[in-house]
């Protein structure tokens, strides 16, 4: 029977054989296809729900709670992403007139500001109500310095705070960050988010990530170096920096790259990025001198100069009836 049902199916046995081959070949197709789909679904970049900072909170609504705390002010605290901005929400009773959202960028401790009000975090960054301020430490002290408000969508009630800032706003941003919230009226605090003598609260933002490096370029007196102060480049890009006097009247003493004296360059760039840098440039003034042969009453020679400078007495040794340009910006000459 099972053979009478297979020659009908497939006929001969010539053609029973090649179409029993067909038959094999496209059912591995099949399968192959399958497993590729399967493969690729699960490879896909994870997404997180669309949020607009609109005021609205249906955007919100399929968004998990990352921090809780019932019966406070502030009761809820939620947070989303996209390739441009991460987002915030939080709610309560009351936001209070004081708004600080506190963010651990690199998720390094030892890398910002610390508090007991959550043990485990380093903040780098502040956002103080509109305005963004970024953790600058010298080692022994710290400050916030202020980036601005452009970085930054902000849409609020009395019961709300919605918050969008730019992802290209953070240095060296990781694929894990860690948050935390307070809010205060008149100076007494409303509440904490997670709640205070806890750890501060982690969000995953995985291959999203777009690492960046900070470059910090400053200038001395009598220059300029452009671009200047803090500039964000991405990981891989290129940078230059330009350094010129700011007249005639000085000139580069040395620039420091990292620390290490470069020389009197007018250009550096940084290629590849890969890491935090700093450039500084020195300038000196020029002082020119001419050194006449009737100041003195013998025959032709040398002649002995001394500058009082900060940094002591220095000697220059230059021909009777020739001109010298000395650079210091605080030289005096003394004899």
């Amino acid at each position: 029977m099972i053979e009478y049902a297979d020659r009908i199916l497939f006929g001969t046995d010539t053609n029973r054989l090649i179409m029993m081959k067909k038959f094999k070949l496209l059912s591995m197709m099949f399968l192959l296809t399958t497993l590729i789909g399967i493969f690729a679904y699960s490879c896909e970049e994870p997404t997180t729900p669309s949020v607009e900072i609109d005021g609205k909170f249906i955007n919100w609504e399929s968004v998990p709670d990352i921090a809780t705390a019932p019966g406070y002010a502030i009761t809820n605290f939620r947070v989303s992403h996209d390739e441009t901005n991460i987002y915030f929400l939080i709610l309560g009773s009351d936001m209070g007139d004081e708004k600080m959202l506190y963010i651990d960028a690199d998720n390094n401790i030892t890398t910002g500001y610390t508090t007991s009000d959550w043990e485990n975090a380093g903040f780098e960054y502040l956002l103080r109500n509109n305005t963004l301020f970024k953790l600058k430490y010298n080692g022994s002290n710290w400050s916030w310095i202020e980036i601005g408000v452009e970085s930054v969508m902000r849409d609020t009630s009395s019961t709300k705070n919605e918050i969008a800032i730019l992802r290209s706003a953070f240095t060296s941003l990781t694929g894990k960050i860690k948050i935390a919230y307070s809010n205060q009226t008149s100076g007494s605090p409303l509440g904490y988010l997670p709640s205070k003598n806890s750890d501060a609260a982690l969000y995953v933002i995985d291959s999203l990530a777009i690492t960046t490096f900070e470059i910090i370029a400053n200038a001395g007196v009598g220059g300029v170096i452009d671009p200047s102060d803090s500039i964000v480049v991405k990981q891989g890009d290129d940078i230059t920096f330009q350094i010129s006097p700011i007249n005639d009247n000085y000139t580069i003493k040395y620039v420091l790259v990292d620390d290490r004296d470069v020389g009197s360059i007018s250009s550096y760039t940084f290629s590849n990025a890969q890491t935090d840098h700093a450039i500084s440039a020195v300038f000196e003034e020029k002082r020119l001198i001419t050194i006449s042969p009737y100041l003195i009453n013998y025959g032709e020679g040398t002649m002995d100069l001394l500058f009082r400078t900060m940094d002591g007495v220095e000697s220059v040794i230059v021909d009777w009836g020739t001109s010298v340009e000395y650079g210091n910006n605080s030289g005096q000459l003394i004899s």
